[in-house]
């Protein structure tokens, strides 16, 4: 029996000329695992599928039809699946309206009952999250979940037969409930899983990390993993409770390795240690083997202690991040700003992951990442993210072409006051290079040296290097 078939007989089938909505069925949850058996049948490389939609919520109405996520590393790739999918019956739309994506529809033989619509992206595209968290916030949210219902309810028996105001009318319930479902997926999470370490600088790393990705506590050492980005060297990493001491090589490697065996696409090593003297340990036996060692100085600030900068920069302004074009020129500039060594290629790659990330964090509350712009272009960039009363800064970079300009000082004192008055943060954490210029631009905006941080890694350098 062919799956159009199948569909129909799991209780699935809109006509497409017509809205309706039927009380939620068991067999809903059978047809999406068929739906994925035959996806992965066809399509054997690299397809990762999602039930979302109504139909994966229990207990509300929906719209008998199957609604699949599916997630790839290359839509390129998945294009040239494009004829498997029609023999199967789908019509291929393209991105049909939505940038990126790839929209297939399933319907009857007939041509007359929409059974299945599959939304595919890019694993680093800010919609798979956002369909993902929105699921599982009505999964969990009865109140939620019935807003919704009623909601549609409403819209189906006042408009059954216009499909698009019945989008349009959802689209402003949808924008508040994921607000709030980007709230609730940060209440679930522990986003302070090291405040037992002494160090600052791992503590709000590890803070910004168990968002992005995973955070196990072991009795010697913290993990820290960002599974969507295994090359990020300071994302996947081992914080070990002291510094290294003879016969630690073997024993942190060992350790190493096993925490990070199912990611065969971390290739790298990375450890940093609970210290804030900047005590190095026995650091010859890695260095030995390739490892470079990484001092950093912590500098903190409060409210009173902040100076304004005495570089004023005509005609610069300072805001968060507002539109896609907003965050994709804050990553090209932060690739403009990558270390030499790494290929413009690698690092475009890892920056696009990571600021997607950063961008989640920011629509989930907790923080923002900030532009500089010169008559409307962005020329420096810097995220602020506060948890527990303390906000972390990340990745301030100027471009090569407007650095020693006073623009960094003034990025940092606009973004810096933005932090103490609207994102109620009490201390700011800045932790830079000691020998940096940048050090001294944000003494020179009232941050004070207060820790030294360490840490170490090993890379495969013919994949990252110039």
């Amino acid at each position: 029996m062919s799956l159009r078939l199948q569909l129909i007989e799991l209780k699935l089938g809109m006509n497409q000329n017509l809205i309706s909505l039927m009380p939620h069925e068991a067999s809903w949850s059978t047809a999406f695992k068929l739906v994925e058996s035959c996806l992965h049948d066809l399509i054997s490389d690299g397809l990762e599928l999602h039930h979302i939609g109504s139909t994966s919520i229990s207990g509300i109405n929906a719209k008998p039809i199957l609604d699949v996520l599916g997630v790839v590393s290359s839509i390129e790739a998945f294009d040239l699946h494009k004829n498997k999918l029609e023999s199967m019956g789908f019509v291929w739309k393209g991105e049909f309206g939505i940038a990126n994506r790839r929209y297939c529809v399933l319907s009857d033989p007939t041509d007359e009952l929409t059974l299945l619509h599959l939304h595919v992206f890019e694993k680093t595209n800010t919609e798979v999250e956002k369909h993902l968290v929105f699921r599982d916030y009505l999964k969990n949210s009865p109140r939620a979940a019935k807003r919704y219902e009623d909601l549609k309810l409403s819209l189906a028996n006042s408009s059954p037969k216009d499909r698009s105001i019945y989008s349009e009318r959802k689209s402003e319930l949808i924008s508040h409930l994921l607000a709030e479902a980007y709230q609730w997926r940060q209440n679930s999470y522990d986003l302070n899983p090291a405040s037992t370490l002494q160090s600052l600088a791992y503590q709000t790393d590890l803070s910004i990390l168990a968002f992005q990705g995973r955070v196990t506590i072991r009795d010697e050492y913290i993990v820290a993993e960002s599974p969507e980005n295994p090359g990020y060297f300071w994302g996947n990493l081992l914080v070990m409770r002291k510094a290294p001491t003879i016969g630690d090589y073997d024993k942190w490697t060992s350790h190493f390795k096993k925490e990070f065996s199912h990611s065969p696409l971390v290739k790298h090593m990375t450890f940093g240690w609970d210290s804030t003297d900047g005590n190095q340990g026995f650091t010859a036996p890695f260095i030995e083997n390739d490892f470079e060692v990484e001092s950093s100085v912590v500098l903190t600030l409060k409210k009173a202690e902040l100076l304004k900068t005495k570089h004023n920069v005509n005609q610069l302004e300072v805001r968060p991040l507002l539109s896609d074009d907003d965050w994709e020129a804050a990553i090209q500039n932060q690739v403009a700003c990558r270390q030499e060594t790494f290929t413009r290629e690698a690092y475009l790659n890892f920056k696009r992951i990571q600021m997607k990330k950063y961008r989640d964090m920011s629509t989930a509350g907790l923080g923002h990442w900030f532009g500089a712009f010169l008559n409307a272009k962005l020329i420096a960039d810097c995220g602020l993210y506060c948890f527990n009363n303390i906000g972390r800064y990340q990745a301030v970079g100027t471009h090569p072409d407007f650095r020693k300009r006073g623009v960094c000082g003034n990025l940092i004192y606009e973004s810096a006051q933005f932090g103490f008055e609207k994102l109620g943060t009490k201390t700011l954490v800045m932790v830079a290079e000691p020998a940096y210029h940048a050090a001294q631009v944000y003494e020179s905006v009232g941050f004070k040296p207060s820790e030294k941080a360490v840490g170490m890694y090993k890379y495969p350098k013919d994949e990252w290097s110039v």
